[in-house]
Protein backbone atom coordinates (compact mmCIF):
# COMPACT_ATOMS: atom_id res chain seq x y z
CA UNK A 1 0.00 0.00 0.00
CA UNK A 2 1.03 3.27 -0.58
CA UNK A 3 1.97 6.14 2.30
CA UNK A 4 -0.05 9.44 2.36
CA UNK A 5 2.91 11.00 0.84
CA UNK A 6 3.17 8.70 -2.16
CA UNK A 7 -0.54 9.28 -2.59
CA UNK A 8 -0.55 12.91 -2.81
CA UNK A 9 2.71 12.62 -4.87
CA UNK A 10 1.03 10.57 -7.37
CA UNK A 11 -2.18 13.09 -7.18
CA UNK A 12 -0.87 16.18 -7.71
CA UNK A 13 1.65 14.60 -10.74
CA UNK A 14 0.79 16.00 -14.03
CA UNK A 15 0.96 13.65 -16.99
CA UNK A 16 1.48 14.82 -20.36
CA UNK A 17 -1.07 13.01 -22.96
CA UNK A 18 -0.45 13.36 -26.63
CA UNK A 19 -3.07 11.90 -29.24
CA UNK A 20 -2.14 10.50 -32.36
CA UNK A 21 -5.36 9.18 -34.08
CA UNK A 22 -5.38 6.27 -36.15
CA UNK A 23 -5.34 7.86 -39.74
CA UNK A 24 -2.84 10.29 -39.06
CA UNK A 25 0.24 10.16 -41.32
CA UNK A 26 3.20 8.97 -40.63
CA UNK A 27 5.06 11.96 -40.66
CA UNK A 28 2.86 13.50 -37.49
CA UNK A 29 3.81 10.15 -35.70
CA UNK A 30 7.46 10.38 -36.40
CA UNK A 31 7.29 14.53 -35.38
CA UNK A 32 5.47 13.61 -31.82
CA UNK A 33 7.81 10.95 -31.53
CA UNK A 34 11.01 13.28 -32.50
CA UNK A 35 9.05 15.78 -29.47
CA UNK A 36 9.12 12.57 -27.29
CA UNK A 37 12.96 12.18 -27.52
CA UNK A 38 13.59 15.53 -26.54
CA UNK A 39 13.61 13.65 -22.89
CA UNK A 40 15.46 10.35 -21.32
CA UNK A 41 17.90 8.54 -22.95
CA UNK A 42 17.90 10.48 -26.77
CA UNK A 43 18.25 8.30 -29.88
CA UNK A 44 20.36 9.08 -32.51
CA UNK A 45 19.09 10.70 -36.09
CA UNK A 46 19.08 7.42 -37.94
CA UNK A 47 17.67 5.44 -34.82
CA UNK A 48 14.51 8.24 -35.12
CA UNK A 49 14.92 7.73 -38.41
CA UNK A 50 14.30 3.95 -38.47
CA UNK A 51 11.06 3.94 -36.51
CA UNK A 52 9.58 5.91 -39.42
CA UNK A 53 10.60 4.22 -41.97
CA UNK A 54 8.91 0.71 -40.37
CA UNK A 55 5.71 2.80 -40.20
CA UNK A 56 6.03 3.92 -43.55
CA UNK A 57 7.43 0.57 -45.34
CA UNK A 58 8.55 -1.98 -42.91
CA UNK A 59 10.07 -3.92 -46.18
CA UNK A 60 12.21 -0.84 -47.41
CA UNK A 61 13.52 -0.92 -43.68
CA UNK A 62 14.50 -4.72 -43.20
CA UNK A 63 16.01 -4.25 -46.84
CA UNK A 64 18.32 -1.08 -45.97
CA UNK A 65 19.05 -2.72 -42.94
CA UNK A 66 20.22 -5.84 -45.06
CA UNK A 67 22.27 -3.25 -47.20
CA UNK A 68 23.95 -1.99 -43.70
CA UNK A 69 25.13 -5.70 -43.18
CA UNK A 70 26.78 -6.22 -46.41
CA UNK A 71 30.02 -7.90 -45.87
CA UNK A 72 32.14 -5.61 -48.08
CA UNK A 73 29.99 -2.38 -46.78
CA UNK A 74 31.02 -3.10 -43.28
CA UNK A 75 34.56 -4.12 -43.58
CA UNK A 76 35.32 -0.46 -45.99
CA UNK A 77 33.51 1.54 -43.44
CA UNK A 78 34.92 0.05 -40.42
CA UNK A 79 33.17 1.61 -37.38
CA UNK A 80 33.59 1.82 -33.92
CA UNK A 81 31.41 -0.03 -31.86
CA UNK A 82 29.83 2.83 -30.23
CA UNK A 83 28.62 4.36 -34.00
CA UNK A 84 27.11 0.51 -34.86
CA UNK A 85 25.36 0.76 -31.64
CA UNK A 86 24.02 4.18 -32.86
CA UNK A 87 22.91 2.41 -36.37
CA UNK A 88 25.41 4.79 -38.16
CA UNK A 89 26.32 1.82 -40.69
CA UNK A 90 22.58 2.47 -42.06
CA UNK A 91 22.78 6.17 -42.22
CA UNK A 92 25.96 5.86 -44.10
CA UNK A 93 23.70 2.99 -46.52
CA UNK A 94 20.93 5.76 -46.81
CA UNK A 95 23.80 8.58 -47.65
CA UNK A 96 24.79 6.27 -49.85
CA UNK A 97 21.79 5.57 -51.54
CA UNK A 98 20.37 9.19 -51.37
CA UNK A 99 23.43 10.83 -52.65
CA UNK A 100 24.73 8.75 -55.51
CA UNK A 101 22.95 10.05 -58.07
CA UNK A 102 21.34 13.04 -56.68
CA UNK A 103 21.69 16.94 -59.04
CA UNK A 104 23.72 19.16 -58.43
CA UNK A 105 20.74 21.64 -58.16
CA UNK A 106 19.32 19.91 -55.36
CA UNK A 107 22.73 19.65 -53.79
CA UNK A 108 22.74 23.22 -53.47
CA UNK A 109 19.92 23.20 -51.48
CA UNK A 110 20.43 20.56 -49.19
CA UNK A 111 19.83 22.54 -45.70
CA UNK A 112 20.11 20.55 -42.96
CA UNK A 113 21.35 17.27 -43.94
CA UNK A 114 19.64 15.00 -41.12
CA UNK A 115 16.13 16.27 -42.23
CA UNK A 116 17.03 16.22 -46.09
CA UNK A 117 17.84 12.40 -45.62
CA UNK A 118 14.51 11.84 -43.77
CA UNK A 119 12.80 13.32 -46.48
CA UNK A 120 14.42 11.25 -49.63
CA UNK A 121 14.18 8.37 -47.07
CA UNK A 122 10.25 8.93 -47.40
CA UNK A 123 10.62 9.81 -51.10
CA UNK A 124 12.07 6.47 -51.61
CA UNK A 125 10.47 4.63 -49.23
CA UNK A 126 6.73 5.44 -50.98
CA UNK A 127 7.85 5.20 -54.84
CA UNK A 128 6.88 2.26 -56.25
CA UNK A 129 9.14 2.56 -59.35
CA UNK A 130 12.47 2.41 -56.96
CA UNK A 131 14.31 -0.06 -58.39
CA UNK A 132 15.99 -1.69 -55.21
CA UNK A 133 17.56 -4.62 -57.52
CA UNK A 134 19.27 -1.92 -59.38
CA UNK A 135 20.43 -0.10 -56.61
CA UNK A 136 21.72 -3.10 -54.84
CA UNK A 137 23.51 -4.41 -57.41
CA UNK A 138 25.22 -0.66 -57.40
CA UNK A 139 25.67 -0.69 -53.85
CA UNK A 140 27.28 -4.44 -54.07
CA UNK A 141 29.48 -3.81 -56.86
CA UNK A 142 30.78 -0.40 -55.66
CA UNK A 143 31.88 -1.42 -51.97
CA UNK A 144 33.34 -5.12 -53.25
CA UNK A 145 35.04 -3.26 -55.69
CA UNK A 146 36.52 -0.74 -52.61
CA UNK A 147 37.23 -3.63 -49.88
CA UNK A 148 38.69 -5.34 -52.57
CA UNK A 149 41.01 -2.48 -53.47
CA UNK A 150 41.40 -0.74 -50.42
CA UNK A 151 39.24 -1.69 -47.58
CA UNK A 152 38.69 0.55 -45.03
CA UNK A 153 42.01 2.72 -45.99
CA UNK A 154 39.49 4.17 -48.99
CA UNK A 155 37.92 6.35 -46.17
CA UNK A 156 41.28 7.24 -44.04
CA UNK A 157 43.26 9.79 -44.00
CA UNK A 158 46.29 9.28 -46.65
CA UNK A 159 49.38 11.18 -45.23
CA UNK A 160 51.61 11.59 -48.27
CA UNK A 161 54.75 12.46 -46.11
CA UNK A 162 54.54 9.67 -44.05
CA UNK A 163 53.30 7.09 -47.11
CA UNK A 164 50.59 5.48 -45.51
CA UNK A 165 46.29 5.70 -43.90
CA UNK A 166 45.53 7.42 -40.61
CA UNK A 167 42.77 7.87 -38.39
CA UNK A 168 39.65 6.14 -38.65
CA UNK A 169 36.41 6.74 -41.05
CA UNK A 170 36.06 10.06 -42.56
CA UNK A 171 32.56 11.18 -44.00
CA UNK A 172 34.59 13.76 -46.34
CA UNK A 173 36.17 10.57 -47.78
CA UNK A 174 33.22 8.69 -47.99
CA UNK A 175 31.45 11.38 -49.75
CA UNK A 176 34.07 12.01 -52.36
CA UNK A 177 35.10 8.30 -52.96
CA UNK A 178 32.15 5.93 -52.43
CA UNK A 179 29.76 8.49 -53.94
CA UNK A 180 32.54 9.02 -56.83
CA UNK A 181 33.24 5.73 -57.54
CA UNK A 182 29.19 5.10 -57.36
CA UNK A 183 27.89 7.73 -59.41
CA UNK A 184 29.59 5.58 -62.64
CA UNK A 185 29.14 2.30 -61.49
CA UNK A 186 29.05 -0.29 -63.23
CA UNK A 187 31.89 1.65 -64.99
CA UNK A 188 34.96 2.22 -62.61
CA UNK A 189 38.70 2.91 -63.00
CA UNK A 190 41.37 0.28 -62.69
CA UNK A 191 42.55 -1.22 -59.48
CA UNK A 192 45.98 0.77 -59.35
CA UNK A 193 44.83 3.95 -60.96
CA UNK A 194 42.09 3.77 -58.32
CA UNK A 195 44.26 3.27 -55.16
CA UNK A 196 46.46 6.24 -56.66
CA UNK A 197 43.59 8.32 -56.78
CA UNK A 198 42.25 8.17 -53.22
CA UNK A 199 46.02 9.31 -52.17
CA UNK A 200 45.72 11.99 -54.49
CA UNK A 201 42.53 13.28 -53.24
CA UNK A 202 44.22 14.28 -49.82
CA UNK A 203 46.29 16.71 -51.45
CA UNK A 204 43.93 18.59 -53.34
CA UNK A 205 43.27 21.98 -51.73
CA UNK A 206 39.52 21.89 -53.20
CA UNK A 207 39.08 18.66 -51.02
CA UNK A 208 41.12 19.53 -47.71
CA UNK A 209 39.71 22.72 -47.77
CA UNK A 210 35.96 21.45 -47.21
CA UNK A 211 37.23 18.07 -45.74
CA UNK A 212 37.64 19.62 -42.27
CA UNK A 213 35.66 18.99 -39.17
CA UNK A 214 34.51 22.78 -38.73
CA UNK A 215 33.17 22.49 -42.18
CA UNK A 216 29.25 22.41 -42.30
CA UNK A 217 27.45 19.55 -44.26
CA UNK A 218 25.50 21.71 -46.47
CA UNK A 219 28.49 23.83 -47.16
CA UNK A 220 30.45 20.30 -48.42
CA UNK A 221 28.53 18.54 -49.77
CA UNK A 222 27.77 20.90 -53.28
CA UNK A 223 31.90 20.82 -52.84
CA UNK A 224 33.23 17.09 -52.14
CA UNK A 225 30.35 15.37 -54.49
CA UNK A 226 31.29 16.67 -57.57
CA UNK A 227 34.99 16.61 -57.07
CA UNK A 228 34.43 12.87 -56.34
CA UNK A 229 32.22 12.30 -59.01
CA UNK A 230 35.12 13.93 -61.92
CA UNK A 231 38.17 12.67 -59.70
CA UNK A 232 36.85 9.22 -60.05
CA UNK A 233 35.62 9.26 -63.58
CA UNK A 234 36.37 6.42 -65.26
Amino acid sequence: SFTTTQRLLIKRTKIGVSIILKESDARSKYELFQRLNMGGSMLSDQEVRNCLLVMVNRDFFAWLNELSKTPAFRDSIALTDRALSEQYDLEIALRFLVFRQVTLDVLNRVGDVGEFLTDKMMVLATDKNYNRVEEQRIFDATFNFITQTLGPDAFRRWVPEDQKFKGGYSISAFEAVALGLGHWMPQHIAAEAFSAKVKSLWTMPQFLDYSGSGVRASSRLPRIVPLGREHFRP
